[in-house]
């Protein structure tokens, strides 16, 4: 198994502690053009431009660069293996399935992804919704539904307090995720919340697992 994460995720990155479990299985990533730590294994690639100007998704800058470089990724991810990328509410969280998922020929895909806060910029929660528009590429999805969360907890935790309660929450349904990764038989499936089980995700995103047709 590969876990793919970024450099500059609000939850998974390389100061996760929670990722140090999976050292031996973590690919980041490095979006920022440098490689940004020595404890996993790195993916790095140049950037120069200003990303702040680019916006987000397969549109931005940041993105297309990575695309451009989506052999070599493929290629560093080998073959014949699960493939988990793990996103969070950082719409470029997404860049590296996005890119991977129009590349991949042997690897089964999966995606654990964290929904954006309501709150957050219209650009950031409209790139990351297109991202996900099309699922036809994975074996497997896990969609946390951050704003619901947010709703039990008291109006006077701090954002900090917030980011802290959700990553004690997601811990074990990751946990729970990857064990069923490695075990899972039939493809297609999507975690449903309300059963507390995978089911196929045609039922949730019709037949070719693209969002626009539910």
């Amino acid at each position: 198994m590969r876990i793919v994460i970024t450099d500059d995720g609000f939850l998974w990155n390389t100061d996760n502690p929670f990722l140090e479990r999976y050292r031996d299985n973590v690919l980041v990533v490095c979006l920022g053009g440098r490689k940004t730590t020595d404890k996993y294994e790195c993916f790095v690639y140049p950037f120069m431009q200003n990303w702040l100007d680019g916006g987000y998704g397969i549109d931005s800058p940041r993105y297309k660069l990575l695309a451009s470089k989506g052999e070599e990724l493929n290629e560093i991810l080998g073959h014949d293996d699960d493939i988990v990328f793990l996103a969070d509410i950082n719409p470029e969280s997404l860049y590296p399935f996005c890119v991977i998922r129009g590349l991949n020929k042997y690897n089964r895909l999966h995606l654990f992804a964290i929904e954006p806060f309501c709150f957050q910029s219209k650009g950031m929660i409209k790139g990351y919704s297109k991202m996900l528009s099309d699922l036809s590429a994975l074996d497997s999805f896990f969609y946390y539904d951050s704003n619901e969360k947010l709703k039990e907890l008291d109006r006077d935790n701090t954002m900090k307090d917030v980011f802290d309660q959700i990553q004690d929450d997601i811990k074990g349904f990751l946990t729970f995720f990857l064990e069923c990764v490695c075990h899972m038989e039939k493809t297609q499936q999507y975690y449903d919340f309300s059963i507390g089980e995978f089911v196929p995700m045609e039922t949730v995103f019709g037949r070719k697992g693209k969002a626009e047709e539910s």
